[in-house]
This record gives structure tokens, C-alpha cells and sequence, in this order.
């Protein structure tokens, strides 16, 4: 399959190999530089006085052709209908044309966490969602995120965060 891309691009031929490299070129053709955040996990860390820390990572991908500096972010993760916890991303930069993984530090709450058992019982699988936002200097770009996860894999979680506890 052969498109013609703007002016400047003439017949580039849109194949799974090249289909990145080309997303890439129309947004340098048409100014497109806002980086691409995704969620891409997160890890438990450890548990302290009725706080447990966890770290999500974030993949960041900047098209742009210069470094953009972040002065903010902040990460929201809810389980179920119930907020677990939040977390802000320090002051970074994102440098041009690079992916680069960067990670959170988020709070959970014990208690609220305490709050999933019944559902995790009652549920074969429970919601889960990452919100938030990463201020630029000018744009602010948002980060929602959600999937599911089974209750089994939740559950070891919670038997260890209460046994630290």
C-alpha cells in the first residue's frame, strides 16, 4: 500500500517494518512534538509504618529534536472503584528522539488496600487504573491508563504487605 504524505513525502510505502519510522516522520513534518507516555508497570519496594512504596514506571518516547524539561507529574492508581495511592514525578527532562523509562514513587495505603479483601474474594478479577498528568513547560500531558488484574495475583500481594506490617 503506497500514501502520499504531505508535500515533502512522496510515496513512502507503509509496511509493519517501517510503520514507526513513518508515524515518526509525519510528526516532524506536521511539528508533532509532545513525547508519548505509557504505563508500563510497577514493582513493591517495601512496607513502613502502615505505608507501602511501590515504583511505576512510565515508558516516555519524545519525537521532538530538542530535550523537553518536566516541572511536574503526578501518578493516581486506583484498584477496583477504591484510590490505593499516589505519586509525583520530580523535575526531569525527556531527551530528543529517545525512549527512556522513568519511575514514580507512590504511596499505598494499607487500610485502603484492607478495604479490596471482600472483593477480592467475592471477584475473579478486579479493575485497575493509572491517572494522572506530567506538566511540561507548556503542555500538560495526560496519563490514563487501565486493565484488569485477577484476584489471585493480587492476593500473595496483600499477604505480604500485612506480614511486614
Amino acid at each position: 500500500m503506497t500514501r502520499s504524505i504531505g508535500r515533502r513525502f512522496h510515496k513512502i510505502r507503509l509496511t509493519l517494518g517501517n510503520l514507526v519510522y513513518v508515524v515518526l516522520l509525519m510528526g516532524h513534518a506536521y511539528g508533532e512534538t509532545r513525547p508519548v507516555i505509557r504505563y508500563e508497570g510497577s514493582r513493591l519496594l517495601g512496607v513502613e509504618r502502615g505505608q507501602a512504596l511501590l515504583r511505576v514506571r512510565l515508558e516516555v518516547t519524545n519525537p521532538g529534536k530538542q530535550a523537553i524539561p518536566v516541572e511536574y507529574g503526578r501518578v493516581d492508581l486506583r484498584l477496583g472503584h477504591q484510590p490505593i495511592g499516589h505519586g509525583t514525578l520530580p523535575p526531569t527532562s525527556f531527551p530528543a528522539h529517545r525512549q527512556r523509562a522513568v519511575e514514580v514513587p507512590v504511596e499505598l495505603s494499607l487500610r485502603r488496600l484492607g478495604g479490596l479483601l471482600p472483593d477480592l474474594l467475592l471477584r475473579p478479577a478486579l479493575p485497575w487504573s493509572a491517572q494522572g498528568y506530567v506538566q511540561l513547560a507548556g503542555p500538560r500531558i495526560p496519563i490514563d491508563e487501565q486493565g484488569e488484574v485477577r484476584s489471585t495475583q493480587v492476593t500473595p500481594l496483600l499477604e505480604q504487605l500485612f506480614r511486614e506490617e
